[in-house]
């Protein structure tokens, strides 16, 4: 049976990008941080190539998501992510994806866990293959994410986070609790500008992020959705291994990101490519 489940579930990632993995270990659940903003997000570019994607972002009469629709490099419609009041659904067809959290994002409470369920193409549902318990820290700030899964044996992780006094995030550290030991692997960051990210308005975007989980191969929407101000660099590895990014912006009058330059550098050379964003701003 866990064989079974294990070719389902791998079917089930080669077809669908699950998006927010989390969870908490708090039993008093603290407010989050206020954020004031003058720009919303509409749309969002990507031009990494062999990943060349858009966004369109929907939203209620509160400025709260409703819907993330992503659409291909050809413009053809990719998956749509919809948000509930105390979950949020990624998909396209049969296939998707469903976080659900013990706390109203609406109204802003940070959640203490997120149960993970999702169906593959063929329609067969995994209930609660997974579970993110989730540690704030004294400033309401994502401290530490635990990641349970249904299988034994399965690789299971804890990630710590760090910050510094400017809210922003110096180091993504992975340890591996659970099933093959693979050691641990520490992202960081040290420089960030002095300007609001493209989602600062959704207060809650660490919780909703599009096409992107905790554990993403790219740490930068990560290091983006945790932190006041844009990452101007991270790094990781070592040696032949290391890679990093440099990071640069052009911005609208109010300081909002319009283009970000992605450097990648590793020791076969460097690629860049652009980001964009648009915004309704009064």
């Amino acid at each position: 049976m866990k064989k079974e489940w294990q070719k389902r579930r791998a079917l089930l990632f080669a077809a669908l990008s699950l998006t927010l993995l989390l969870g908490c270990e708090k039993s008093i659940t603290p407010s989050p941080v206020g954020v004031n903003t003058q720009c919303v997000i509409q749309n969002e570019t990507t031009a990494l190539s062999g990943n060349a994607a858009s966004w369109k972002y929907e939203y209620d009469s509160k400025g709260m998501p409703l819907k993330i629709t992503k659409y291909g490099s050809t413009g053809m419609e990719v998956s749509t992510l919809k948000v509930n009041y105390d979950s949020v659904v990624n998909g396209a067809g049969v296939a998707k994806s469903v976080m659900r959290y013990d706390a109203d994002l609406s109204l802003k409470t940070l959640p203490n866990v997120a149960h993970i369920s999702a169906t593959d193409p063929e329609g067969i549902v995994m209930a609660d293959y997974k579970q993110y318990f989730f540690s704030y820290d004294a400033k309401s700030r994502i401290s530490k994410i635990r990641e349970k899964t249904m299988w034994v044996g399965d690789g299971e992780w804890e990630l710590t986070i760090s910050y510094n006094d400017k809210n922003n995030v110096t180091e993504l550290q992975y340890v591996w609790v659970e099933g093959p030991v693979t050691g641990t692997a520490s992202i960081t960051a040290t420089a960030y500008d002095d300007k609001p990210t493209p989602y600062a308005s959704m207060p809650m975007w660490k919780f909703l992020m599009n096409n992107f989980a905790w554990d993403n191969y790219d740490p930068e929407p990560v290091l983006t959705a945790l932190s006041n101000n844009n990452p101007l660099d991270y790094s990781f590895g070592t040696g032949d291994n290391f890679f990093s990014r440099t990071m640069t912006y052009t911005y609208n009058d109010q300081g909002f990101p319009l283009v970000r330059t992605n450097t990648n550098k590793n020791k076969n050379g460097e690629y860049t490519f652009n980001q964009t964003f648009s915004y309704t701003c009064p």
